[in-house]
Parts: C-alpha cells; sequence; structure tokens
C-alpha cells in the first residue's frame, strides 16, 4: 500500500478454528537460499519499521514467533539475527532433569578459570558490515582460545551469503566460532564455592593457632609471677657459699637454628587442606618435601628456597581419602618422614 494511514505488505488473520495460524511459511531446500517467508519493512517517514510483527493472545501457551531449524543440530538454529537483539522479560534456558543424562559434578573449576583469558576488542564492523556487529567496546573471551579448554562450549555458525533476485551471491557466506556464555556462570558459581572452602580451611587453621596462643598466654601469665619470685629468692635468701655458686655459674646458650625440621602436619587426619611446619638452616644447599602414596609411589615434589622456618599449605580437594606419606631431603639425604591422613 501507499499514501495511507497504515500500509500493510501483508495481513493475515486466522481464528475459530482447532489450530490456527495467521502465516504459515515453509522453506525446502535445494536453491542457493530458500526462504519460507520474506517480510521486510522501510522505515522512510515513519516512527517504527517491523519487519515482522507477531502478538499470540487468549491462549493456553501463546508464543508470538515459534520457530523450528530440523534436524537439531549445531549447524541448525531456530533464529538468526544479524544485530542487536532486546527484550523486556526474562531469559528461560532448558533446565528440567527429566531432559538431562549423564549429570556430573564440575571439578577443579578454579583450575579452569586460570586458564581463560578475559580480554576487551572491538568488532570488524567494517569489514563485516551484514552481521550487525555491534561498534560499542566488548568484553569477552576468545572463542578460539576457549576451545582449547573447553570444546564443548564452542560451536561453528554460519552467517547466510546475500544473493540478488537472478540468484547471484552479493556478499559471501561467513563461517565464525560462537560461544556459550551461559555455560560460564556455573563454571564460577563452583569456583567461588571451591575458593570459600579454602578460605574456611584456612580460617579454621587461624581459629586453632589463635586458640592455643591464648591457651599459652593464659598458662605464662600464672606462671611467671612464680618464676619471678623463684629467681630473688634465690640470690637473697641462699647462704654466701650458695651464692657464691650462683655466681660463678656458667651460662650456656642452645639454638636449633642448624637443626633441620619437619613437624607433624596439623590437622591430621585433614578434609581439605593440612600445614607443615619445617625449618631449613642456612647450611643446606637443596631441600624438597617429597610427598607419596600409599602404595609410596611420588605424587608430588616441592623445592624448598627459603631458609630458615616455613611452612607449606598442603591442599586436598582432588586427593583420595587414605594414608600419605611426606618426606624431607637436605642434600640427598632423607632427614625425616611423617604419615598423614585424607579423610
Amino acid at each position: 500500500g501507499s499514501s495511507a494511514g497504515t500500509n500493510k505488505g501483508l495481513e493475515a488473520t486466522a481464528s475459530g478454528a482447532a489450530v490456527n495460524q495467521g502465516v504459515n511459511g515453509s522453506s525446502i531446500g535445494g536453491a542457493t537460499q530458500s526462504i519460507g517467508g520474506n517480510f521486510s519493512a522501510v522505515g522512510t517517514g515513519s516512527t517504527n519499521a517491523y519487519g515482522v510483527y507477531a502478538v499470540a493472545q487468549s491462549g493456553t501457551n501463546n508464543y508470538g514467533i515459534y520457530a523450528q531449524a530440523l534436524p537439531a543440530s549445531a549447524t541448525n538454529t531456530a533464529g538468526y539475527f544479524a544485530g542487536n537483539v532486546i527484550r523486556t522479560g526474562t531469559d528461560n534456558f532448558t533446565s528440567d532433569i527429566k531432559l538431562k543424562q549423564n549429570i556430573n559434578s564440575i571439578t577443579n573449576a578454579i583450575g579452569i578459570i586460570k586458564k581463560l583469558k578475559p580480554k576487551t576488542f572491538d568488532f570488524k564492523t567494517t569489514q563485516y558490515p551484514q552481521m550487525g556487529l555491534s561498534d560499542r567496546k566488548q568484553y569477552g573471551l576468545i572463542a578460539q582460545e576457549v576451545e582449547t579448554i573447553l570444546p564443548e562450549l564452542v560451536s561453528t555458525a554460519i552467517q547466510p551469503p546475500v544473493v540478488d533476485g537472478k540468484g547471484n551471491i552479493t556478499t559471501p557466506a561467513v563461517t565464525y566460532k560462537t560461544l556459550n556464555y551461559n555455560a560460564f556462570i556455573a563454571i564460577l558459581m563452583k569456583g567461588i564455592q571451591e575458593q570459600q572452602g579454602k578460605i574456611d580451611s584456612k580460617d579454621s587453621i587461624i581459629d586453632n593457632l589463635n586458640t592455643r596462643l591464648t591457651k599459652l598466654e593464659n598458662c605464662l601469665s600464672g606462671i611467671l609471677p612464680v618464676l619471678c619470685q623463684i629467681n630473688n629468692s634465690r640470690t637473697q635468701d641462699n647462704t654466701a657459699q650458695v651464692q657464691h655458686q650462683l655466681r660463678t655459674m656458667i651460662d650456656v646458650n642452645l639454638a636449633d637454628e642448624n637443626t633441620i625440621v619437619l613437624s607433624q602436619n596439623v590437622p591430621n587426619p585433614f578434609a581439605q587442606s593440612t600445614v607443615i611446619n619445617y625449618s631449613i638452616p642456612a647450611t643446606v644447599q637443596k631441600a624438597e618435601i617429597n610427598f607419596y602414596n600409599f602404595s609410596g609411589q611420588l605424587i608430588k615434589s616441592v623445592d624448598i628456597t627459603g631458609k630458615g622456618a616455613g611452612l607449606l599449605n598442603v591442599f586436598g580437594d582432588d586427593l583420595s581419602s587414605g594414608l600419605y606419606t611426606y618426606t624431607l631431603v637436605a642434600d640427598g639425604k632423607v632427614v625425616e618422614t611423617k604419615k598423614m591422613v585424607k579423610q
């Protein structure tokens, strides 16, 4: 229509039947492009232009647009939008357990997150004008990089070619990678849970140390006055002979700075993490702590580069329950071996 208040290229209404279809379009392959329905609206002089304006109402289940792409595959999509998509409702993704199988917990989410490489970037809007890419600064991931870590989240899509009325391709098709960003929500949630578990474990260790320190302080607060009183009486109330002996005493200072120490892990047994204290003197050139399973197989070797007192935070989230040993080796010689139990 033209020169009218409302121009309608096509208007279809269906009512009063078991199945009402305003427009039913289908496309079967065999041509360069198969189009079930081609609708366009040119907004020259108009406030709003709608290529397709669909309303569904008064039914038990209303779908403004219902689209299928058969058979279901990674390259078949029920909808393809070259440009921005806006919605005012909510996005609902298929999540019912009756539709799912092979359900497993996500493991080592923190390890996965550490491998990801978030980037900022701009789309090549000039090189690919037919794709309706955003001209704003973007934040996200590169599909090819994610594919080396989580290949199941990467798919291949095709931007269809532009064909004129004679069937000639005026703009070639574009094949490119897509990424299932929705899946990262579950990975991030699991990563937060794993991180919180480590924080809770460290808090438990700190609380335990604080409790032990408080007990020690309470013990010393009661003993120190008695010790001071004994010391004073020892020099004041003794005979002249005893006082002479005390003045001629030889003081000997003892220190363990040159002693190699490997302490028992705390707590033991442990569920998620445990702490091992050690002390390496400066005279040692090379030191390492080796961890073995019950069969005596080496599962981890840690080089101790610093000298003096230190500690190892040992995390066993992915460790099977059972008995393990750890050994301190200094300059090629086994110093001591301890046992630890993973719950």
